[in-house]
């Protein structure tokens, strides 16, 4: 921290290229890049991979070693912000004093369970913080295990790696390829694809206590026609659409069916009637829904939604 300055952040640009305005996060820090100025003193106005930067505009001090993002706005700085949070008191309340080898004695003795995670992002800097958020999971009956975590869309060879050790494939912020969804019906391995984090870490909770679990059972509570397609942002479309049958509940998921064939399972992000946010839409109730990873409605899909009971042991 610089009296004169504030807080101050030297960091080394890993990839891509960091410009003056860009929203950040170092570590638990936040905030907008006021100045930047390179090895030389000199004040630029971005800077390139292999880069070393002093960095003004962040509302505290990062650590030494802590991961530093552009995000595209002060939301999900705040969101990332928030993640991080939480995963650091997660591990601080399971911290012990104890070795590995001791870990992996419990883990064996135990008779733990082990659930392979494929990871895929879509982009290279929030690799770290979606496979940390994902392997924190683990608890004494079921350790959660990342195979591998990577950047770009999800892939067959993702697939293969998947089907090879029995694993589930979970997507952050990025697509599915077309080869990589049919091999995947083939191959009969689930795909997960999330814009929000603490969807993606539910649902590796719910698989993770699905394999302590005797019985999930699907009700279907309703279903809908999207009669119209609306932009929201660059990437996010809302369902326009009517109820034809039973009721669609905020908190239940949802199935993309086009042409009598599921192309997408989700959870339901946002739920409207008119301009206001709604519970529920029952029988013939028009409204718009999104739902979380999906952006390719058309006109004519048929949206069934579903709630999964849950018989603990």
């Amino acid at each position: 921290m610089d009296r004169s300055r504030g807080a101050v952040a030297s960091v080394l640009v890993r990839a891509g290229t960091v410009k003056a305005g860009d929203t950040i996060v170092a570590g638990t820090s936040r905030g907008r890049i006021k100045t930047m100025i390179d090895g030389f003193g000199k004040v630029v106005t971005q800077a390139g991979p292999s880069t070393p930067i002093e960095v003004l505009g962040l509302n505290g001090t990062p650590a030494a070693g802590d991961q530093f993002d552009v995000v595209a706005n002060d939301r999900e700085a705040r969101d990332l912000v928030t993640t991080r949070d939480r995963l650091a008191t997660k591990r601080r309340d399971t911290r012990a004093a104890t070795t590995m080898a001791e870990v992996m004695r419990r883990v064996h003795q135990s008779g733990s369970k082990e659930l392979n995670v494929v990871v895929k992002t879509g982009n290279h800097g929030s690799i770290d913080a979606v496979q940390r958020a994902v392997e924190q999971v683990s608890n004494d009956e079921v350790q959660v295990k990342v195979l591998s975590a990577t950047s770009g869309a999800i892939n067959e060879s993702d697939i293969l790696l998947a089907s090879a050790s029995d694993a589930i494939v979970v997507g952050f912020e990025t697509t599915v390829e077309a080869g990589a969804r049919r091999q995947a019906n083939a191959e009969g391995i689930a795909i997960r694809t999330y814009d929000i984090i603490y969807n993606l870490i539910g649902e590796v909770e719910d698989a993770a206590r699905g394999m302590l679990e005797p019985e999930r059972k699907t009700v279907v509570t309703g279903h809908a026609n999207v009669l119209e397609v609306f932009q929201h942002g660059k990437r996010e479309q809302i369902a326009g659409l009517r109820v034809t049958d039973g009721v669609l509940k905020r908190t239940g998921r949802m199935r993309v069916l086009r042409a009598d064939e599921e192309i997408f399972d989700g959870a339901i992000t946002s739920m409207r009637h008119l301009k206001e946010n709604v519970r529920e839409l029952t029988n013939n109730f028009e409204g718009g829904v999104m739902i979380d990873g999906f952006h390719e409605y058309e006109q004519g899909d048929i949206l069934e939604a579903y709630e999964i009971q849950v018989t603990r042991r």
